[in-house]
């Protein structure tokens, strides 16, 4: 959220520095491309996180691994007999997935990350004007006069 407003901030200090003949042109890309990037995250968190590693508790992708014997986490599961513990449940989709893939946790961090990653080129291509830094002490006064104002 603080990264949003601190955004929306500079994207309106953008747009007031705007060229008039094309003022809104910054404000729609910057708009269009938050919303392609949840749109994209969205759909890998839809189908990442639809598999039964996810959706079905005690799933167990390796049928080499015995199914669990704890009942708070084997009750959870559709697939799983009180009356035959032993069946493979665990082996098995649940009615609660939808997919037989998925992600871990980790490996979703792993594609943020990547994009974090492939991003650092674009931002050495920025470029920003040398200003002459303003004074500590003037910013702290116009901050304390904007305090003392009543709304």
């Amino acid at each position: 959220v603080m990264a949003d407003v601190a955004a929306d901030g500079f994207m309106v200090w953008m747009a007031h520095h705007e060229e008039q003949h094309r003022r809104g042109r910054i404000q729609t890309l910057i708009y269009i491309m938050r919303e392609i990037g949840r749109l994209l995250i969205a759909i890998v968190i839809i189908l990442g996180f639809s598999g039964p590693e996810v959706s079905c508790p005690g799933y167990e992708a390796d049928p080499s691994v015995t199914c669990t014997m704890d009942e708070s986490v084997a009750v959870r599961n559709d697939q799983y007999d009180e009356a035959d513990p032993g069946n493979g449940w665990c082996h098995e989709m649940c009615d609660a997935a939808n997919f037989m893939f998925g992600l871990t946790i980790p490996q979703f961090v792993w594609i943020i990350a990547a994009v974090n990653v492939a991003s650092l080129p674009a931002y050495f291509l920025l470029y920003e004007e040398k200003r002459e830094p303003e004074k500590a002490r003037l910013v702290l006064d116009a901050f304390w006069r904007t305090l003392k104002k009543k709304a």
